[in-house]
């Protein structure tokens, strides 16, 4: 049996996993590539369809030029550089030359095989014949020799500070066995608001979940089935951070009866509204009857559905296609969500600063050609004028997003309109941590829902405005 590269996950394929099976255990590199590892010979026969083309080209390279790594390649373009700085530079230079090569594009995975590389978390060495796998999580490397295991331990903000995280990042997978979490005979009702400040010095997932549930679930798995009960408390990243950001905007009333709300950019998001997920919503709105949750996005792959949750049905339609073409007439929406959005990854800018903030943040530098599919989805947003939140892995992409927003709202002249009403960490962000590839950046680990900024019309808020006002802007000053 073929493994296709599709079938692996962006969590699952990288160099610490076994390449068709997903094992972590008893791994040898491919010895002509050099960037993917299989456990067993079978697994590398089952694989080998779908990697040849690109193993055989990146090893007639490091033949030919007599490397001991890909990333050495034309090293000598590369000397005024060191540290992260250079090995990024090698991996973008890769990703330009790999495609001329092969006459086709790089697979989804294939970038990742060269984004994810071992190296070094010191000084980014590339041979793996050089190349420790760290005891603790093995899912980061060292030099065997020299000064960087002993410079790691010194500095632990390199690598001991996250090795639990990274630890827990090996195990994340994909097939995971969801628990069911609530009776479907008794359902609790809560006040969002009074629940939150209740437990606000420990607000997390899992509180939210074993406080409601009355169950516990392993906060420290170290093995893939006990991962599933992790992920089982994971999934409830998308409602709970929708009631997060519906509490921010003064729409969680316990009193609602009716909702509708669209999910803008959506993904694989519609996997996690199930009769479990969906069950918060009634917790904290028990006398919610009318549910109707929107999916828009260009990759969407199920089709529309409805949930029987509690006596009550949830009707979830699932749109494929971008914002800016999707027209409902018969009814507006409350509320607007993008998830983990990836506005400021439009490929046009320039560099801008953002006071409270280290690094630089896109900025559009005009407004001529707003063709790019978020400025024309932002703009359909805008249009409704009803409050609006966006969610982002990191800190830094957070005010990236925060300023290609202002930048639509300006050119179709509402900006003046609106205001923000909560902006920062989400205290519901998904737990399973994901390795940053890109190694310049300050987060080295990200989490989905992590950050989240919620916008509100001064219209709608009347009097509420200057307080929400004042507040967003002490936030902002202090970088959050």
């Amino acid at each position: 049996m073929d493994i296709k590269l599709s079938d692996r996950s962006q969590s699952e394929f990288n160099p610490y996993r076994c390449g068709a099976c997903g094992r972590t255990e008893q791994l040898k590199h491919c010895s002509s590539c050099r960037l993917i590892s299989f456990c067993t010979t079978n697994c590398q026969k089952m694989f080998w369809n779908q990697h040849k083309e690109f193993c055989r080209v990146i090893g007639k390279i490091i033949a030919t030029e007599k490397k001991s790594s890909i990333f050495q390649v034309k090293e000598e373009e590369l000397k005024d550089l060191t540290g992260a700085k250079k090995f990024m530079k090698a991996v973008t230079g890769l990703t330009r030359l790999l495609p001329e090569l092969m006459g086709r594009s790089l697979a989804f995975e294939e970038h990742l095989l060269i984004w994810s590389a071992k190296h070094c978390e010191v000084c980014y060495e590339t041979d793996i014949r050089k190349l420790m796998r760290c005891a603790g999580c093995k899912y980061a490397s060292f030099c065997n020799e020299g000064d960087c295991k002993e410079t790691s331990k010194n500095n632990p903000e390199i690598h001991s500070k996250l090795c639990p995280e990274y630890k827990l990042a090996l195990l994340v997978h994909r097939e995971s066995d969801f628990e069911t979490v609530f009776d479907t005979k008794k359902l609790p009702t809560k006040n969002f608001t009074e629940f939150y400040k209740e437990h606000q010095d420990n607000m997390n997932l899992f509180t939210l979940i074993e406080q409601l549930s009355g169950k516990k679930f392993n906060k420290s798995p170290s093995t893939r089935l006990e991962m599933d009960s992790f992920t089982t408390v994971c999934q409830f990243t998308f409602t709970a951070t929708l009631l997060n950001a519906l509490d921010g905007a003064k729409l969680l009333q316990p009193d609602r009866e009716s909702l509708n709300i669209h999910i803008v950019g959506a993904k694989q998001e519609e996997t996690y509204f199930t009769v479990d997920s969906c069950s918060l919503f009634y917790i904290f709105m028990p006398k919610l009857h009318s549910l109707k949750i929107t999916l828009i996005g260009p990759e969407i792959t199920l089709p529309s559905y409805t949930i029987e949750c509690f006596g009550r049905i949830v009707k979830l339609t699932t749109k494929k296609m971008f914002y800016e073409n999707f027209h409902d007439n018969t009814s507006k929406p409350d509320f607007i969500m993008c998830y983990n959005c990836g506005f400021s990854e439009e490929p046009w800018g320039v560099p801008f600063e953002i006071p409270g903030f280290k690094t630089q943040h896109v900025l559009m530098p005009h407004m001529q050609h707003p063709d790019t599919s978020w400025v024309r989805g932002l703009r359909k947003i805008l249009s409704h004028k009803v409050p609006f939140a966006f969610t982002s892995y990191t800190k830094s992409e957070l005010a990236d997003e925060m300023v290609f927003m202002r930048r639509v709202a300006e050119h179709v002249g509402v900006y003046d309109q609106l205001t923000g009403v909560q902006l920062g960490r989400n205290a519901f962000k998904d737990l399973r941590p994901m390795q940053n590839c890109d190694k310049t950046a300050e987060e080295k680990l990200f989490y989905g829902n992590c950050q989240m900024c919620v916008m509100n019309w001064k219209h709608i808020l009347r009097d509420e405005f200057s307080y929400f006002k004042h507040t967003f802007e002490r936030a902002m000053a202090k970088g959050f």
